[in-house]
């Protein structure tokens, strides 16, 4: 997939530069965009964290399945960016994803006769 991406970049590049630029540009967008909500999702995760109230974890679950998805379209657009600078970010992104989930996701209780 790497290479096909690559490739096609090399192509636009070469054939029309104008809509290499042009993607760059709404991919930039795209970037600022679920930045900005990743920030902000953080920003709640925090505030559950620094808070004196019980916490729902449901809640907490929705923020980190929120933020997964936020964080993973922004390396989209960075991948769009430069395909080349930013290949690795997928591999470590997958990494840090499935700690998250480990940390987050409660065990299931016993539900059997006691």
């Amino acid at each position: 997939m790497y290479l096909r991406q690559l490739f096609k970049r090399w192509t636009r590049e070469v054939f029309a530069p104008d809509k290499l630029l042009r993607q760059k540009y709404l991919a930039f967008k795209e970037l600022l965009r679920h930045d900005k909500r990743s920030l902000e999702l953080i920003t709640d995760l925090e505030d559950l964290l620094q808070g004196e109230r019980l916490v729902d974890w449901a809640r907490v679950e929705s923020l980190v399945r929120a933020l997964r998805w936020s964080k993973g379209r922004l390396i989209d657009s960075l991948l769009s960016m430069n395909p080349a600078a930013y290949r690795v970010l997928g591999e470590r992104f997958r990494q840090i994803e499935s700690s998250l989930v480990r940390a987050v996701t409660l065990p299931t209780g016993d539900a059997g006769p006691p």
